[in-house]
């Protein structure tokens, strides 16, 4: 496993930097020329590739996260806030948050989720870890099956026979390819790049991506009581959750005295 790892971290770096220019660019060209005969495609195909490509994008950010929170729910953890860029939903009670403060999340997403007291086990943080790659992957496979029905595949494999790749892209490709196959294909693309982006360990900015979570918890295990507790009442003290008076009383037994004693969030 070790070495599997060492030969991993720099496999996964470069990759992640080659895919972080060539999918984007390979989107926008896709749906440029997906829209290229269309009575608006012709004179601003390229900006309709550049939004196609933000817009596809912020979406796939959102089926992830939605990956991880329905994941999360199968599992019976609490689930108390799913959040893309700079908004998000939090639960208990549910309302739509427009979060101000600059982060490093406010291009990216995550959720925050707490097991149940007595419930976690290993399986169900790694199934988290890997849904939400998972959803990306799955609408990728729809995207798959609903291009069969618009695209000719046939007809568009045997044409590299007769042309070469440039006459394919500028002139073949814009005919067999509408908006709508564009939209398909890029969303096939997309969520194959979210799985190798997710799923290949690596160290971000803010921390392990999902494959590198998953690692890490077949390692040695990240929760027990004691960090359950911490995990509660860290949220808490971030104003994320309130914790109920059931979970108060089981933290109590762990701590001899409650550490918001000194913050004034809690009086004993």
């Amino acid at each position: 496993m070790p070495k599997f790892i060492k030969l991993l971290k720099p496999v996964s770096k470069y990759l992640q930097l080659g895919l972080e220019f060539a999918i984007p660019f390979a989107i926008i060209i896709i749906i440029a020329l997906g829209v290229f005969y269309t009575p608006i495609g012709h004179d601003a195909g390229t900006l309709i590739g550049i939004a196609g490509l933000f817009i596809l994008n912020y979406i796939f950010m959102w089926i992830h996260e939605t990956g991880h929170a329905l994941a999360v729910k199968l599992c019976g953890h609490n689930l108390h806030i799913i959040r893309v860029g700079r908004f998000g939903f939090t639960f208990n009670p549910f309302k739509l948050n427009h979060y101000k403060e600059k982060t490093s999340c406010d291009i990216g997403g995550y959720i925050q989720h707490t097991p149940q007291y007595m419930q976690w086990d290993r399986r169900q943080d790694i199934i988290i870890s890997l849904a939400g790659s998972g959803a990306c992957l799955f609408t990728a496979l729809l995207a798959l099956i609903a291009s069969v029905f618009v695209i000719d595949y046939p007809t568009f494999f045997a044409m590299f026979s007769y042309y070469n790749l440039s006459e394919m892209i500028n002139s073949v490709f814009p005919i067999l390819i509408g908006p709508y196959s564009a939209i398909l294909l890029s969303c096939v693309i997309l969520g194959i790049r979210d799985c190798i982006t997710n799923w290949v360990p690596r160290q971000l900015s803010t921390g392990p991506n999902d494959g590198a979570k998953v690692l890490e918890l077949l390692k040695e295990p990240d929760w027990n009581d004691q960090s359950w507790a911490e995990r509660l009442l860290s949220l808490e003290l971030a104003g994320t959750i309130k914790i109920s008076d059931d979970d108060l009383s089981i933290i109590r037994k762990f701590y001899k005295k409650s550490p918001w004693t000194q913050t004034g969030k809690l009086k004993t």
